[in-house]
Parts: C-alpha cells; structure tokens; sequence
C-alpha cells in the first residue's frame, strides 16, 4: 500500500468461494467498513445508514478504436454483461449503474441485470472526457434523490471480461480495512523487470532503458506493477474531493 491507494494484485487470486459460505463473507466484509447486511431484490448487499455501495460502469457508444467494443460479442454475451455478472454475484451493490449515451448499450445493460437510471450528457461522452468526471455525474444524479448518501463507489470497466465476483469482494474489503487510503484497484506484475527493457532510438538502435541495469541479474531487479484497468474502489469523499488516485 502506499500513497492514497492500495491493490489487489490479480495473479494471486484464487476461484470464488463456495456457496455456502458467502452470507458470512459478505458479513465480514460489511462488518469490516462498519456497515450492516441487508436483503435486497438481488439477494444481500452491504450497506449502512442510509448510505449505499454502488458500482458505476461507464460505457459510452462512441468507441473509436474498437467500434461498439462494449457490447461487442464475446463467447456468445455481449461485453459489458461480464462485468454486471460478477458485480450481482459478488453482492456487494446496491446498484449497479451503466452509465451510457446510447440508448443501444442502455438496452443491453439493463437486459443483464443493470440499472440505467439516466442518459449520460454529451459533453461527458467525447474522446477526451475521463471516467472521473463520469464517476462524479453518477454519484451526483443518485444522491439527488432525498436521503440518498453514498458510501463506495466502484467504478468497473465494460471490457473487464475476465473480471470474478472475488476480485471485487477482495478489493473491496482491502480498502475497509484501509481508512488511511482512498482506493483500492487491480494489478498485475510485470513478467519481466522493467529494468531491463530496451527501446528503439530515431536511428533504429537498440539501447537499454536503465543502463545501469544491464547486467544486472533479473532475480534481483525490484518488481514493477501496471495497473490491468478492470475495476476501482473509491470512498465517496475521495470521488466528490476529487483526490486523485496518486
């Protein structure tokens, strides 16, 4: 852990829990960020005073890399429908929320499983505007609603296929029991040190990124991380603050 964040790193993750035991995970979980257990229409959700734990999926229509790359097929569903699986299975949320400008993708989400309580505006749907803001519309469209306050967010990418409902309860009960840190997310190690990369120069040479460790043994070289963008746990204040994650 270090900064205003901590990780949970993938390559250690191991196959969801047994059925049996997840109405006591999840207390412990709840029990952990000083919130209670409650049934929803969904099975349980964790929650506390009046406060909710939501998940927000931004998934805009205007993919220009990959055209239509949220709902694109993969293995028989579309996309986003990986991600609105493992956030109900993990039973974390009171909400799931897409956030979208097309009514398309609106149409599948809620299809799965997902809530779209609104359109998301223009100016928050081009090619330069960042999940942040997004995350922001999202909190500040539900807490409109009297008596509405939010605890978490958990801003969870439409892509993030592979992502498992115990990726999301691991994160989450880092960060309850970080108070000192404001979110947690996913990475993966580097499988080679990064020291020892090499780059192409404007004359086509190769030339080492660290010279200073180009003999060095890859068994001592520190590990580095890269963040895998599946998913981002976020306390309320530091989304409405706008701390930034580093």
């Amino acid at each position: 852990m270090h900064g205003g964040n901590t990780s949970t790193d993938l390559a250690s993750a191991r196959l969801p829990w047994p059925r049996e035991r997840r109405s006591e995970l999840w207390r412990e979980v709840a029990r952990c960020a000083h919130l209670s257990v409650i049934p929803s229409d969904r099975g349980m959700c964790v929650q506390g005073k009046n406060a909710l734990c939501i998940a927000v999926i931004p998934a805009r229509g205007g993919s220009k890399r990959i055209p239509g790359k949220n709902v694109r097929d993969f293995l028989g569903k579309p996309a986003i429908a990986y991600p609105i699986a493992a956030a109900r299975h993990s039973r974390l949320f009171n909400r799931i929320i897409v956030s979208t400008d097309s009514p398309r993708i609106a149409e599948i989400a809620t299809s799965f499983g997902a809530d779209v309580p609104f359109l998301r505006p223009a100016e928050l749907a081009d090619d330069h505007c960042g999940t942040f803001p997004v995350l922001q519309h999202a909190l500040d469209a539900l807490e409109s609603c009297p008596g509405t306050t939010i605890a978490y967010a958990c801003c969870i990418y439409p892509t993030a296929v592979l992502l498992t409902e115990r990726h999301l309860i691991d994160a989450f009960h880092q960060l309850a029991n970080s108070p000192e840190h404001s979110y947690c997310f996913s990475v993966c190690k580097y499988s080679h040190p990064i020291q020892r990369a090499l780059r192409i120069d404007q004359l086509g040479r190769l030339t080492p990124l660290a010279a200073a460790h180009s003999e060095s043994r890859t068994q001592d070289l520190e590990p580095y991380y890269f963040d895998v963008g599946q998913f981002y746990w976020a306390r309320r204040a530091a989304v409405r603050d706008g701390i930034p994650v580093f």
